[in-house]
């Protein structure tokens, strides 16, 4: 039996320089919610988290699923990571490494 996206995120996360990134992380989303293009995917998201979306911080390298989890109402950053392609101007924050997230 193969790996799901799920399986494969907590793999990422658990192996990260930064070491174990899990206990950090709430979840795991991949197709399962719906389309990530589309925002009544985020809200699912959140309601399975049992948070308001702008209490959620979404971070991708698609400006696509950006947008729809802005629309849904998440907080959202653009991730800049190398060879990555290049995304249209966004409006959306920029981040290069987790480290730069701060929260209030």
């Amino acid at each position: 039996m193969g790996l799901g996206v799920g399986d494969l995120q907590q793999l990422f996360f658990a192996h990260t320089t930064a070491g174990d990134l899990t206990p950090r992380l709430s979840g795991y989303y991949d197709t399962t919610t719906g389309s990530k293009r589309e925002p009544a995917s985020y809200t699912a998201i959140a309601t399975d988290c049992g948070l308001p979306p702008n209490d959620i911080l979404f971070i991708s390298d698609l400006v696509d699923e950006l947008n729809a989890a802005q629309s849904a109402g998440m907080i959202t950053a653009l991730a800049l990571r190398p060879d990555n392609k290049p995304q249209p101007e966004s409006g959306h924050p920029t981040i290069t490494s987790f480290a730069e997230i701060t929260f209030p």
